[in-house]
């Protein structure tokens, strides 16, 4: 395994790869590597390819300072769980090796500024999207692979592909979520939680998943505001449920309008004490024809 810091360096070692008619694999973190980014290191075995793991704490995607400052890091740890797994490239760059001389993009389709997560975070998306951007520049990946936990991050890069790299036939891979055993998704932000928190948060989500999944397929309505509790340890920020044709349509992205079997997903984000935590699931079988 081998650690590049530069983006040149990195272009470069490319480079000499597809001279010997190598593919690229691109795994991006945030560092702090948990079961669930290991998944995604696992699923890059399905494809023969040389593997690059990147490790890069992005500013611009955060709103709040101390947020972006207080990010759990673990670099140590991290490179020798990618060690273990046999990682050909693991690029960490410094931040200003990343975003000197960035042009940050603030053009992005209705949905990643007024749906979810992009309601609720300002620039959030904006600054995922020059980051990614910049990363797929350098790489130019055949296969980026990504979680299923963050679906609107997964809408914002196959919108990227769509917009930037329509010609680089990068494939896009969605790896499914990866819970604990309690069913709570990982992320990397449960390190800051207690497990008093954990078992509170692990109650949140199944209790209003289960609350909300029942009604909607008893009755076919999205009006169950009434359902989310308003008090509590608990705080939901949001609780959506959404027709996934909807989603791609909103956030930029081509609809297949064929098919009355419509697939939805809900989602919800919820915060304990001060500790925003984010998941979503399929809702299946209900025909709206």
């Amino acid at each position: 395994m081998i650690i590049i810091n530069s983006k040149r360096e990195l272009i470069d070692t490319l480079c000499r790869e597809r001279e010997r008619d190598c593919k690229v694999t691109l795994i991006p973190t945030m560092g702090n590597l948990h079961k669930g980014h290991l998944s995604l290191v696992d699923k890059s075995d399905d494809f023969p390819s040389k593997k690059i793991v990147s490790i890069f704490v992005n500013p611009l995607q955060f709103d709040d300072s101390n947020d972006y400052l207080s990010y759990p890091k673990s670099i140590k740890a991290d490179l020798e769980a990618l060690e273990k797994r046999k990682i050909d490239y693991v690029f960490v760059p410094t931040k200003e090796e990343m975003i000197e001389n960035l042009i940050e993009l603030d053009e992005l389709p209705w949905g990643f500024t007024n749906l979810l997560c992009g309601a609720f975070r300002g620039k959030h998306f904006i600054g995922v999207q020059s980051i990614i951007k910049e990363l797929f520049k350098v790489v130019d990946p055949d296969y980026a692979i990504f979680g299923e936990k963050d679906f609107q991050q997964y809408l914002l890069i196959k919108f990227i592909i769509e917009r930037y790299f329509r010609n680089n036939n990068i494939q896009l891979i969605l790896a499914p979520t990866i819970r604990m055993d309690n069913g709570l998704a990982f992320s990397s932000r449960n390190i800051l939680l207690s497990q008093e928190q954990i078992s509170h948060a692990t109650r949140a989500f199944q209790s209003i998943k289960n609350t909300v999944i029942d009604y909607f397929l008893e009755t076919g309505l999205f009006n169950f505001d009434n359902l989310i509790p308003r008090s509590g340890k608990v705080h939901y920020q949001y609780v959506k449920l959404y027709n996934e044709q909807y989603l791609y349509d909103k956030h930029g992205l081509d609809v297949n309008v064929k098919s009355n079997q419509k697939t939805f997903r809900l989602f919800i984000a919820l915060v304990i004490d001060n500790v925003r935590l984010i998941d979503n699931y399929l809702v299946e079988g209900y025909d709206i024809s």
